[in-house]
């Protein structure tokens, strides 16, 4: 759910109670090397279900390289081709980009040093 001036009444008129409230990493782009911060607050309703609620100021900061790690991971593919008509499923290995739970937690209290990019 995104916020805006009604989202807050609306979750009051449901009696809802802030559980948190919080930073978390939306989005990683590998390519660019960048990573967007948001604001998430988790609010629990009446009837036991929790929304999350997203705001909207998304700010984008430089991902520092050292935290980037690499491994192989192995995908599976179809072929359409008749030449593999007995067999078409296959299997290759390609390198795959990701940073660890310890190097996440570690941008979401170092963001604020950060200069946003845009």
């Amino acid at each position: 759910m995104d916020f805006s001036h009604r989202t807050t009444a609306y979750l009051e008129s449901l009696q809802s109670k802030l559980i948190k409230s919080g930073y978390e990493i939306e989005h990683i782009d590998f390519n660019k090397e960048i990573f967007c911060i948001n604001k998430v607050e988790h609010w629990k309703k009446r009837n036991g279900k929790i929304a999350k609620v997203y705001h909207h100021f998304r700010k984008y900061y430089q991902l520092p390289k050292e935290m980037i790690k690499y491994r192989q991971i192995t995908k599976t593919g179809y072929s359409n081709s008749w030449v593999w008509a007995d067999d078409p499923e296959y299997k290759y290995q390609v390198n795959q980009k990701y940073i660890t739970k310890e190097d996440r937690e570690e941008l979401l209290t170092i963001y604020k040093s950060l200069t946003p990019i845009h």
